[in-house]
């Protein structure tokens, strides 16, 4: 009998280790996805004038609350990056855009804890260079792939997933009816 009763109490010990539902479905939860916007111009409007600008949004969903990231942004030829704005969730703490030879990256840093919800990171300003068909890609990263460069609050790596987009040029303006 005391052999049953020590097993059950064992038993009863580990199970109180074992995570709650909700802290295992918080573990479950969908990590950060991370999207940059796609934003058309017309070749129209880039031959009519001298310095045509284009701002492309990059989003967040499924944030559970990061505090901190530094991040590549990628491009190709045919836009150059002219400006780089707060989004409603980087409004407050320390956010810097450099220019380090020909790598753009983007830092973000709010030490009062962590922004939860979705919502725009950053805004990218480009001046359009040319004209072209189709869809010139935009891209952001981890600055050297690393997880660590984009944390929670608490220091744990958000390991978020990236979507690429773009600027995308038609031949005329679309009629909406």
């Amino acid at each position: 009998m005391k052999k049953l009763i020590t097993l059950t109490l064992i038993f009863a010990m580990l199970m109180s280790l074992m995570p709650t539902a909700s802290a295992r479905a918080a573990v479950m939860a969908p990590y950060p996805n991370v999207v940059v916007g796609t934003n058309t111009v017309t070749k129209q409007q880039a031959m009519g004038s001298v310095a045509l600008q284009v701002t492309v949004p990059v989003y967040i969903y499924y944030n559970a609350g990061i505090a901190t990231f530094m991040l590549n942004v990628e491009y190709e030829d045919g836009l150059q990056l002219t400006n780089v704005s707060r989004g409603d969730l980087t409004s407050a703490g320390i956010f810097q855009w450099n220019s380090l030879s020909g790598d753009d990256r983007i830092t973000w840093l709010n030490l009062a804890g962590g922004v939860q919800g979705d919502g725009v990171l950053f805004n990218l300003t480009f001046t359009v260079t040319g004209t072209w068909d189709g869809t010139k890609g935009v891209s952001v990263s981890l600055v050297g792939g690393y997880e660590k460069n984009m944390a929670y609050y608490s220091g744990a790596s958000a390991f978020p997933y990236f979507t690429a987009g773009g600027v995308h040029m038609t031949e005329s303006e679309i009629a909406v009816m």
